[in-house]
């Protein structure tokens, strides 16, 4: 949440957080402290206060259609960088094609943990694909990278 709502978007009067439920605790106060910390690195990094103000709904993913919409989003980002092995093959592999199809949908990814210290952005003018993130390594299976 810190390092997502410390940047620098739009500035709207009101912003609308709607969060997963996840379980019985209640994280209420770790999204207000991280919400809060978020205004402090926005403030320190550009020189002024967003203003606005923030209303937090925690919500039921199974009741909340818009929920239901960006776990679709995340899972199609999860079968893009997380590797899999089929069972009987062995065959190492990562898939994009979820990531493709959804991706005219999606402003920007960051990925904290690539390229320089504050991460990579990628963006219609910098997709994220196999390729860039990977290398040609992402494309190539288990056996090919055996026959080099």
């Amino acid at each position: 949440m810190r390092s997502l709502f410390g940047k620098f978007h739009r500035l709207p009067d009101h912003n609308e957080l709607c969060v997963a439920k996840r379980g019985k605790s209640d994280r209420n106060q770790a999204l207000t402290a991280a919400l809060e910390h978020a205004e402090r690195d926005f403030e320190g990094k550009f020189g002024f206060r967003r203003g606005g103000t923030w209303n937090i709904t925690i919500s039921n993913p199974e009741t909340t259609v818009c929920l239901q919409v960006v776990d679709y989003f995340l899972w199609a980002v999860q079968r893009f960088y997380e590797e899999r092995e089929h069972q009987t093959t062995r065959e190492k592999s990562r898939e994009d094609r979820y990531l493709n199809l959804l991706w005219p949908q999606i402003a920007e990814i960051h990925d904290l943990h690539f390229g320089p210290i504050y991460g990579t952005h990628f963006t219609h003018q910098k997709p994220l694909t196999l390729e860039e993130r990977f290398g040609s390594a992402g494309k190539q299976k288990n056996r090919e990278k055996k026959k080099s």
